[in-house]
């Protein structure tokens, strides 16, 4: 994805922040070219 097409996305996005924070940081990392954090296991 693109700068414009992230920015373009997330711009019209009208739903629950909190919702939608994993799906925003994922394409964030993408879009930035860093590695995605690796998930932690609860213990």
């Amino acid at each position: 994805m693109t700068t414009e097409g992230f920015i373009a996305t997330w711009a019209a996005s009208e739903a629950a922040e909190r919702a939608n924070k994993d799906a925003f940081l994922i394409g964030l990392c993408d879009v930035l070219g860093v590695a995605r954090s690796a998930r932690q296991s609860s213990k």
